[in-house]
Protein backbone atom coordinates (compact mmCIF):
# COMPACT_ATOMS: atom_id res chain seq x y z
CA UNK A 1 0.00 0.00 0.00
CA UNK A 2 1.51 3.38 -1.13
CA UNK A 3 0.80 5.78 1.69
CA UNK A 4 1.07 9.58 1.39
CA UNK A 5 1.18 11.61 4.36
CA UNK A 6 -1.29 14.51 4.18
CA UNK A 7 -1.41 16.93 7.55
CA UNK A 8 -2.57 15.55 11.24
CA UNK A 9 -5.64 16.78 12.18
CA UNK A 10 -7.76 17.09 15.44
CA UNK A 11 -11.39 17.51 14.81
CA UNK A 12 -13.47 17.62 18.00
CA UNK A 13 -16.76 15.93 17.50
CA UNK A 14 -18.23 18.77 19.49
CA UNK A 15 -21.94 18.54 21.24
CA UNK A 16 -23.61 15.59 19.73
CA UNK A 17 -26.34 17.85 18.91
CA UNK A 18 -24.19 19.31 15.37
CA UNK A 19 -25.34 16.05 13.89
CA UNK A 20 -29.02 17.94 13.83
CA UNK A 21 -27.94 21.47 13.90
CA UNK A 22 -24.49 21.41 12.09
CA UNK A 23 -24.69 25.11 10.95
CA UNK A 24 -22.20 25.85 13.58
CA UNK A 25 -19.31 23.71 11.77
CA UNK A 26 -20.00 22.78 8.46
CA UNK A 27 -18.49 25.62 6.79
CA UNK A 28 -15.32 25.35 8.48
CA UNK A 29 -15.67 21.59 7.60
CA UNK A 30 -16.37 22.47 3.38
CA UNK A 31 -13.08 25.07 3.47
CA UNK A 32 -10.87 22.18 4.75
CA UNK A 33 -12.36 19.92 1.93
CA UNK A 34 -11.66 22.72 -0.53
CA UNK A 35 -7.81 23.30 0.85
CA UNK A 36 -6.90 20.00 1.45
CA UNK A 37 -6.02 17.02 -1.20
CA UNK A 38 -8.84 14.34 -0.81
CA UNK A 39 -7.37 11.52 1.04
CA UNK A 40 -7.09 8.10 -0.19
CA UNK A 41 -8.32 6.64 3.64
CA UNK A 42 -8.42 8.76 6.95
CA UNK A 43 -7.37 7.17 9.75
CA UNK A 44 -9.46 8.06 13.25
CA UNK A 45 -8.46 8.17 16.73
CA UNK A 46 -11.27 7.68 19.28
CA UNK A 47 -10.91 8.08 23.14
CA UNK A 48 -14.59 6.44 22.94
CA UNK A 49 -13.26 3.09 22.28
CA UNK A 50 -11.56 1.55 25.81
CA UNK A 51 -10.14 -1.22 26.42
CA UNK A 52 -6.99 -2.46 28.38
CA UNK A 53 -4.57 -2.86 25.01
CA UNK A 54 -4.22 -0.93 21.76
CA UNK A 55 -6.70 -2.32 19.36
CA UNK A 56 -7.09 -1.14 15.70
CA UNK A 57 -9.94 -1.66 13.85
CA UNK A 58 -10.15 -3.97 11.42
CA UNK A 59 -13.81 -4.25 10.48
CA UNK A 60 -15.28 -3.55 7.01
CA UNK A 61 -18.28 -2.46 7.86
CA UNK A 62 -18.01 -0.36 11.48
CA UNK A 63 -21.49 0.02 12.93
CA UNK A 64 -22.38 3.41 14.47
CA UNK A 65 -22.00 4.07 18.25
CA UNK A 66 -23.97 6.11 20.18
CA UNK A 67 -22.28 6.37 23.62
CA UNK A 68 -24.25 9.28 24.86
CA UNK A 69 -27.48 10.15 26.94
CA UNK A 70 -30.15 12.36 27.17
CA UNK A 71 -30.39 13.60 23.56
CA UNK A 72 -33.22 13.92 21.47
CA UNK A 73 -34.74 10.29 19.69
CA UNK A 74 -34.20 11.69 16.48
CA UNK A 75 -30.10 11.55 17.10
CA UNK A 76 -30.02 7.96 18.38
CA UNK A 77 -31.64 7.19 14.94
CA UNK A 78 -28.87 8.91 12.80
CA UNK A 79 -26.54 5.71 10.94
CA UNK A 80 -23.06 6.48 9.72
CA UNK A 81 -22.04 4.09 7.00
CA UNK A 82 -18.53 4.30 7.85
CA UNK A 83 -16.42 2.07 5.33
CA UNK A 84 -13.07 0.16 6.92
CA UNK A 85 -10.62 -0.95 5.58
CA UNK A 86 -9.30 -3.79 6.63
CA UNK A 87 -5.78 -3.75 4.50
CA UNK A 88 -4.71 0.22 5.93
CA UNK A 89 -5.46 -1.72 9.30
CA UNK A 90 -3.31 -4.50 8.80
CA UNK A 91 -0.95 -2.25 7.54
CA UNK A 92 -1.66 0.10 10.57
CA UNK A 93 -0.60 -2.94 13.03
CA UNK A 94 2.69 -3.94 11.05
CA UNK A 95 3.45 -0.38 11.62
CA UNK A 96 2.74 0.08 15.61
CA UNK A 97 4.49 -3.38 15.94
CA UNK A 98 7.84 -1.75 13.94
CA UNK A 99 7.75 0.88 16.47
CA UNK A 100 7.75 -1.43 19.50
CA UNK A 101 3.63 -0.54 20.44
CA UNK A 102 1.76 -4.17 21.13
CA UNK A 103 -1.56 -3.62 18.85
CA UNK A 104 -4.15 -6.00 18.25
CA UNK A 105 -6.79 -6.60 15.89
CA UNK A 106 -10.42 -6.02 16.50
CA UNK A 107 -13.35 -6.69 14.18
CA UNK A 108 -15.92 -6.16 16.04
CA UNK A 109 -16.20 -3.58 19.00
CA UNK A 110 -17.64 -5.07 22.04
CA UNK A 111 -21.29 -4.74 22.91
CA UNK A 112 -20.78 -3.77 26.73
CA UNK A 113 -18.87 -0.66 25.62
Amino acid sequence: MNLHTLPGLYISHGSPMLALNPEQVEPALQRLGLNLPKPAAIIVMSAHWESRDLEVSTGARPETWHDFRGFPEELYDIRYPAQGHPELAENMLHLLAEAGFAAHANSTRPRDH
